[in-house]
């Protein structure tokens, strides 16, 4: 791939970065995407930031509601268990990532480079 010239070439594969990369290569332009490595893929959004935050306000909310029907004359008990909340969260994860991985990226014929990327002249 070092000789290959390309039309575009994006560094970082989050939510921005996977768009441009996608959207210009179906309008046919030789794009080459870089990220870090391939747990990168999705970006902040899938790993660390909005999935997993939705996950959690939705389990708050469902939690909350269970609470209130106490009110209404239904008494629910029990303790939160962490560790299925964490593998809920991974679920929701893994349902995004069956489309946000290397593998698939390069099947849809987007050639990706896995490491840091830099700049080499000013030109």
């Amino acid at each position: 791939m070092k000789d290959k010239k390309y039309d575009l070439i994006v560094i970082g594969a989050g939510s921005g970065g996977l768009g441009a990369a996608l959207g210009m290569q179906q309008l046919g332009m030789d794009v080459l995407l870089i990220d870090r490595n391939s747990e990168n893929i999705g970006g902040e959004c899938v790993n660390t930031g909005c999935v997993p935050s939705k996950a959690l306000i939705h389990l708050g909310k469902q939690l909350h509601k269970a609470r209130l029907s106490k009110e209404l004359g239904l008494e629910i008990s029990g303790e939160v268990d962490i560790k299925k909340i964490k593998n809920y969260i991974h679920l929701k994860q893994e349902a995004i990532k069956v489309h946000e991985n290397v593998a698939y990226l390069r099947k849809k014929g987007l050639d990706i480079e896995l490491g840091e990327a830099s700049f080499y002249s000013k030109d």
